[in-house]
């Protein structure tokens, strides 16, 4: 309104008030607030308000923008959610926890790359990467491929964590009312039974293990523990690695790496030369080696789908990796160089799997042997368990 002093005579002006912001802050925090790698942040529930200068307030979260925004995946090193107010520019934060899923153990992982992830089927997978490890190929689908300072090289083998890997429901850590291995691939989850070759070679699905046992019946106490500490790291981690080639050098340095010689010639009691690559006692390392597991050996080759491969036969062991057509998920030698030893037992004896050069039997083929036997065509494979 404008008034002549003088005569009292008034006429108006239209003006526009235009309200000023001047603080944002979240008055109601979203449902959500804690989450796993890889998970996006969900603004459900959540309230932001404007307060204006005159002291009004006004919601405002529509008019927000979010970082990260709601459909990148969050890191471990996301603390918080940074809130911008389009209009003005004003920011705010929103607290959050985002965690390694399964209660992982930070301390054992790679510092710089603590895993890889991949979305299978709607379900976030992991693939922890250990410490002194780095990545070198391969996705979980197709076989993450890890390496140590000296090359040496493993692939990541899932393991459903839906069902438990040793199918064991008395619960006591053997082989027996065995049930179905959990593998990932395809972009399915899906199952397969245990195989097992009878006394004449021949293959067959089976509910029991019948007088085949893991640990074996003439285990110590400390093959009971290795194994319980194995099974135990697989369910908190969801998987395992395996050797992506059979071991070679020398049982006084074995290397797994590809184009050498398998260290053949070796009974299963020297194999214990696989735990000494990387010792429970090492810091530098986020992982403990051992000979591979016939639990192990069938949730491998049933993931990697070779169960029932063969490769022709030659005249003398080859080189690792060699065999181009002989590859499963990036692992290689599955079907024919060397038979290998695991730690599966019948009564006294141990037990070997797969075929080699001069003998055409699949993957999951049995052969049950004295502790003590050896063979110009007979090796060994390390797999590694996370701490």
């Amino acid at each position: 309104t404008i008034t002549h002093t003088e005569t009292g005579m008034t006429t108006t002006q239209a003006v526009t008030v235009n309200r000023v912001i001047a603080s944002i802050e979240v008055e109601t925090p979203p449902t959500k607030t804690e989450y796993t790698v890889e998970e996006t942040f969900s603004i459900e529930g959540m309230v932001i308000i404007a307060t204006y200068t005159d002291g009004g307030t006004e919601i405002v979260t529509s008019s927000c923008e979010f970082s990260p925004n709601t459909s990148t995946a969050l890191k471990i090193n996301n603390t918080s959610i940074t809130i911008t107010h389009t209009e003005t520019g004003m920011t705010t934060t929103q607290a959050i926890i985002v965690s390694l899923p399964t209660n992982w153990t930070v301390a054992n992982l790679n510092p710089n790359q603590q895993y890889v992830s991949e979305i299978i089927d709607s379900t976030t997978y992991y693939a922890p990467i250990p410490l002194g490890f780095t990545t070198v190929t391969g996705t979980i689908s197709t076989g993450v491929v890890i390496q140590d300072s000296s090359s040496n090289q493993f692939v990541w083998v899932p393991v459903n964590e839906s069902y438990t890997m040793i199918g064991d429901a008395s619960g006591d850590g053997t082989f027996h009312n065995i049930g179905d291995i959990p593998y990932i691939d395809d972009n399915t989850t899906t199952a397969l039974a245990y195989w097992q070759a009878s006394a004449n070679g021949h293959s067959g699905t089976i509910t029991s293990m019948g007088t085949y046992s893991e640990p074996s019946s003439t285990a110590g106490s400390w093959e009971t523990g290795e194994y319980q500490a194995m099974v135990s790291s697989v369910l908190k981690y969801g998987g395992f690695y395996v050797g992506r080639y059979e071991t070679g050098g020398s049982t006084s340095a074995p290397v797994v790496k590809s184009d050498v010689k398998p260290i053949v010639n070796i009974n299963w009691n020297n194999t214990t030369v696989a735990r000494n690559m990387y010792p429970s006692a090492s810091t530098t390392y986020g992982v403990i080696s051992t000979l591979i597991y016939g639990i192990q050996w069938d949730s491998m080759m049933c993931w990697a789908k070779c169960y029932d491969k063969t490769t022709p036969t030659k005249s003398s062991v080859a080189n690792t990796g060699s065999v181009s057509a002989d590859c499963y998920k990036n692992i290689y030698d599955l079907a024919g160089n060397v038979c290998e030893w695991s730690m599966e037992g019948i009564g006294s004896e141990r037990v070997g799997r797969g075929g080699n050069m001069s003998m055409l039997t699949e993957v999951y083929y049995r052969h049950d042997w004295a502790p003590n036997d050896y063979g110009p065509g007979v090796g060994f494979r390390v797999c590694l368990y996370i701490k």
